[in-house]
């Protein structure tokens, strides 16, 4: 949504039923996306490449599958209560995945997970209000959570599309997700991978140099600065796939700091920032390259809300690369 290079990317909707692999944020973000009504969706910044895409879904049932239990979860409580208060949509949570959990147990618990977690418990094993309860009944599309598994295999069938996944059971041997050998299909049409990733090396000479742990996916750093002088890193490269949206601000906003710092530094023992500066952007030019400065960007930004406000949204992205550079040029 709103990728440059995926503004020609057509996904076939056409199925009843998805799976989504990974229980984070982004594959509630998914879910959400393909349950929740156009009416909502046209109200968001949602690019209108994708919405159009979205409003011939056949989609109706979408399941969230995690190789981990409850207690391992990763997403957070805010998108939790936004997925299962989906219009038209009912949750589906086995109360078998919860039959563990006490109120001395949940007491136990840090106060994020003990939220979170007593959502799930009371989505799974509690009858809602009357409201409520019609509001589910009465829905056309649900979604279902689907802890201790693993995908084994994606099936297809004789034209070559998604029919099937093919899961096995896990149990948890302290914290780790174990095979048990019990396996089970579900029939989709339509498979998703949301599990994050693993960060990659440059290459040997610059891995090297930046101190890459290949192991762990990430640049060795100190609030990130890197052993390599002048070079520093941010986000899953610097600390791994973990956080939510804030903390990887916060994590950019300690970079930042630190760069700040350097800089400080570097001007209080005499070296100059100006130079490079001006050797930096003079190369630039040289080789073509157009800058987008903060005062550009602003103006793209300026663009996309007054695109947006024009048809009662947020803001309308701009995704053609050229066009952004078009828009930052302008008034300069």
């Amino acid at each position: 949504n709103g990728l440059p290079e995926n503004r020609e990317l057509r996904i076939d909707l056409s199925a009843e039923a998805a799976v989504i692999f990974g229980l984070g944020n982004v594959a509630l973000d998914v879910a959400m996306m393909l349950l929740s009504p156009i009416a909502f969706l046209e109200k968001t910044d949602i690019s209108e490449h994708a919405l159009e895409q979205l409003r011939h879904r056949k989609v109706k049932k979408v399941f969230l599958v995690g190789r981990r239990g409850p207690l391992e979860a990763a997403f957070t409580i805010k998108e939790c209560k936004e997925l299962i208060r989906i219009a038209d949509c009912r949750p589906v949570l086995a109360k078998s995945d919860f039959a563990q959990f006490t109120d001395e147990g949940l007491a136990k618990l840090a106060r994020p997970r003990k939220r979170l977690t007593k959502l799930l418990c009371d989505t799974a094993c509690t009858t809602p209000a009357e409201p409520e309860l019609q509001r589910r009944d009465q829905a056309s599309k649900e979604w279902e959570m689907l802890f201790h598994r693993s995908p084994v295999e994606i099936v297809s069938n004789e034209a070559g599309s998604v029919s099937a996944v093919k899961l096995e059971k896990n149990r948890l041997v302290n914290g780790q997700a174990e095979a048990t050998g019990e396996f089970e299909t579900l029939e989709c049409g339509l498979v998703f991978r949301s599990i994050g990733y693993r960060g990659s090396g440059l290459g040997v000479d610059s891995d090297a140099m930046l101190k890459f742990d290949a192991r762990r996916g990430v640049i060795a750093n100190l609030s990130g600065r890197t052993e390599c002088p002048g070079v520093y890193c941010s986000g899953w490269i610097k600390h791994g796939p973990t956080g939510t949206i804030v903390d990887t601000l916060n994590d950019a906003l300690e970079t930042a700091d630190t760069i700040l710092h350097d800089l400080k530094a570097s001007e209080s023992s005499g070296k100059s920032k100006s130079s490079a500066s001006r050797g930096l952007l003079e190369r630039l030019s040289k080789e073509g390259i157009q800058v987008v400065t903060f005062p550009d960007w602003l103006r793209i930004n300026s663009v996309e809300v007054e695109r947006g406000r024009a048809v009662g949204k947020p803001r309308e992205k701009v995704v053609d690369v050229a066009e952004m550079l078009a828009i930052a040029r302008q008034e300069r």
